[in-house]
């Protein structure tokens, strides 16, 4: 091919460029919640809008463990499933859930209901949690998952009666530590039948329900989701992404017992989460219709289906993913290796074949190898630093629920851009001494190498190299057939067709990866954007050759959309600044303090806090060591504090150890205690409501235990501490209530409406410590 002149080839580019444009647009936009249904629609249809009147009903206020209103939404919740002719029963347990020294227990009351199947054979689990933190009505997480099972068990109501039993699980304690899930399968008889779960969850208000979870081998599972769910949403990508993060559901508790099933959440409008703003009205009804849309499907689905034949064909995993819109591609997990091999051979071949026709040259191709391994290292680098240093210029912006601007999406491509500006000053450098088709074949190489590694380290993400792979192999293809008889327009055309595949997966992928961790990782999202920019390296690197204006104005328009961004900056209704206050009391000192984890004061805390300086943490309070806090002097509230009393002191057969049985209880009627035990002979377990709790020694005796017992009996709480010696026991023990005290000077509630409080358990709460010693 005879040198194009560069104005044709900008020309090309620019034409080629925003043909892809325009594609990720449509990338991101062809997968949309769907409109919701009227009140009116068929009884066995599920309707949005007739769920939504549970949401707004149970919705509106917090109903954490031990208040009023989490024992009014259980009533209501099990009069709805009685009115549905079910007979529902209610769970009332002891659970808990241990890591290392700190068991987090709590006094459950799942809300249980089964609806009867003709042969018995198994039953599905349709799971949702309805309680909350303290400080969220949380309409969408989690009673639209309460609202989307009662919808669904209506309407099958009204359909033909199912094969298989149905079971609903409202789960409470999910939050401090998905306790209600765990006493419903360690205890409940009914776990033994349950032979599939499907599990609602919501981070956020709105946005597509994605199937993000699966237990069990789920080849079997994705095809049932293609074949029965009208709009699957479905990524084998985000299995394994989850499986790396901290975070879990009532849904980990059924995988680790390894029972089948599917797990499904919506994600978008972060803020909302675990926040005030999770009302009733900020949430997107079409994600409920998307949610009823799943649980209906595969209820009827699963539900007549001979599940234990379901699970012994389930017996491998399988690569699943929307290649655009609902339309959903599967296939065995085991041919992701040997495809990926196949495809890295197939590169091989091309480079191979096009250096002997003369196609590609070997200085060319060198330079464009460089070039792509410098953008790959670059461009997570720059959009981390970009993150970093936009974190700290405007700090006052991450005043946040989870410290993420409310402009995310704008701050998110402002970083794009910003690593892009670099990138393609890097390939329009390499332009000068590489072919376009060089740049090409260059950029495929780390592609070629993170095909055959996640395949085999990451098999669930391997689509998202492979398929990519392959298409710009066919345009690579295609410039080493026509050898020097292509034209400029024609090799253009032909590599914006070959960067579509990777344009319909990888965009998309960037926008839920984004909403799911955060720039707080942008160089996660900028290993995966450089990718996307070495693949189309031969389109842009002409826009950054001659003129270099492609980088210029990508920096310029970095730094416009956050200057934009900066210019909106500031707090209002919709998009309001979070704070934290709580009361400390303690009762053995007789002192109290007003803390909070902000840095300084706001409008609402100055009244208290104005005079507050940073200081450790109080010793008593359930903080890590070298926790700090905002203090100031707060008025002392008459509280009735936390009583532990002795119940029992007998040695053990050996006479190396005791056990120490007590008995503690709040006065005040707190729903949440804290208990704090350190024996200098050191600790060797806890036994709580039959249970024993062994604590491993990590070399120092294991001299401390600490308890959090959410949802408090009234009539106190019993536990044995098992003693290693007959050293004393000291036990701190702290009381929690979901209110500030009616004290002189306290902020008046409500807060204006341009604050809202933090997400932490000890917002808005009140605390009183005593200490005791036996």
């Amino acid at each position: 091919m005879r040198e194009t002149p560069s104005h044709v080839l900008v020309r090309g580019s620019i034409l080629a460029l925003a043909a892809l444009s325009l594609a990720a647009y449509m990338a991101l936009t062809a997968v949309e919640p769907p409109q919701p249904s009227s009140e009116d629609a068929p009884a066995t249809t599920f309707s949005a809008r007739r769920a939504m009147r549970l949401v707004e009903e149970l919705g509106r206020r917090p109903r954490p463990l031990g208040s009023a209103e989490h024992q009014r939404v259980r009533e209501v919740l099990t009069a709805e499933l009685a009115s549905l002719g079910l007979e529902p029963q209610i769970q009332r347990t002891v659970a808990a859930r241990q890591r290392g020294r700190l068991l987090v227990a709590a006094q459950v009351e799942n809300v249980l209901a089964r609806l009867p199947g003709t042969t018995g054979r198994g039953a599905v689990l349709l799971m949702a949690h309805y309680d909350t933190r303290s400080t969220t009505p949380g309409a969408a997480d989690d009673m639209t998952g309460v609202a989307t099972i009662l919808e669904t068990v209506r309407a099958l109501r009204a359909g033909p009666q199912l094969a298989n039993d149905v079971i609903v699980l409202l789960t409470d304690a999910e939050e401090p530590g998905l306790l209600g899930a765990r006493a419903f399968a360690a205890e409940h008889p009914w776990m033994a039948d349950v032979s599939l779960v499907l599990n609602f969850e919501a981070r956020g208000s709105g946005g597509v329900s994605m199937m993000f979870e699966t237990a069990g081998a789920n080849e079997g599972l994705a095809r049932a989701l293609r074949r029965a769910a009208p709009y699957p949403f479905a990524s084998s990508a985000s299995v394994e992404i989850y499986r790396r993060m901290p975070n879990d559901t009532d849904f980990t508790v059924f995988r680790q017992a390894g029972v089948m099933g599917l797990n499904f959440s919506f994600i978008d409008d972060l803020p909302a989460y675990h926040t005030t703003l999770d009302a009733p009205e900020r949430l997107d009804l079409r994600s409920l219709q998307h949610h009823g849309s799943y649980a209906l499907a595969l209820s009827r689905h699963f539900g007549d289906l001979d599940l234990e034949q379901l699970a012994a064909a389930s017996r491998s995993d399988a690569v699943y993913f929307n290649p655009f819109g609902w339309a959903m591609a599967i296939y065995p997990l085991a041919w992701a290796v040997p495809l990926a091999l196949l495809a890295a051979a197939a590169f091989a071949f091309a480079v191979v074949l096009g250096l002997r026709r003369g196609v590609l040259r070997r200085r060319g191709l060198v330079r464009a190898v460089a070039a792509a391994f410098a953008v790959l290292a670059l461009v997570p680098l720059i959009a981390q630093a970009g993150w970093w240093a936009f974190s700290r210029a405007a700090a006052g912006l991450l005043l946040t629920p989870h410290g993420m601007p409310y402009d995310q999406g704008l701050v998110s491509l402002a970083l794009g851009l910003l690593a892009l500006a670099p990138a393609a000053w890097i390939l329009g450098r390499a332009r000068r001494h590489a072919s376009t088709l060089e740049l090409t074949a260059g950029g495929l190489v780390p592609w070629s190498l993170a095909a055959v590694a996640t395949a085999v380290a990451m098999p669930g993400t391997s689509f998202l190299f492979l398929w990519p792979l392959v298409a710009m192999l066919l345009a690579l293809g295609y410039g080493v057939a026509r050898g020097r008889r292509r034209t400029a327009a024609a090799q253009l055309a032909v590599l914006a067709l070959g960067g579509l595949p990777a344009v319909a997966l990888v965009v998309p992928l960037l926008h839920l990866i984004g909403l799911a961790v955060t720039l707080r990782l942008a160089a996660a999202l900028g290993v995966l954007f450089a990718f996307l920019l070495l693949l189309l390296g031969g389109l842009i690197a002409p826009l950054g050759w001659r003129g270099r204006w492609l980088p210029a104005t990508a920096a310029g328009g970095a730094l416009l959309l956050l200057a934009a961004v900066v210019a909106r900056g500031g707090y209002d209704a919709q998009r309001p600044r979070i704070d934290s206050l709580f009361y400390s009391y303690d009762a053995e000192a007789k002192e109290a303090l007003w803390l909070s984890f902000d840095r300084r004061p706001d409008a609402w805390t100055e009244a208290v806090l104005q005079a507050g300086e940073r200081a450790p943490a109080p010793s008593y309070l359930p903080f890590a060591p070298g926790t700090t806090l905002l203090a100031s002097t707060a008025p002392v509230a008459p509280l009735p504090y936390p009583r532990v009393e002795l119940i029992q002191d007998l040695a053990d057969a050996s006479g190396a150890g005791r056990s120490l049985s007590l008995f503690a209880i709040s006065p005040r009627r707190a729903p949440v205690l804290w208990l704090r035990a350190r024996c200098a002979s050191g600790i060797r377990g806890v036994w709580l409501d039959g249970e024993h709790y062994p604590l491993a020694d990590d070399g120092d005796g294991a001299p401390v235990v600490l308890l959090r017992f959410f949802g408090l009996p009234t009539a106190g709480l019993a536990l044995t501490l098992e003693l290693a010696g007959d050293a004393p026991v000291e036990v701190a023990a702290v009381d929690q209530s979901w209110q500030l005290p009616a004290v002189a000077a306290a902020p008046a509630l409500p807060r204006p409406p341009s604050i809202i409080p933090s997400t932490s358990w000890f917002t808005d709460s009140t605390l009183v410590h005593q200490s005791f010693a036996f």
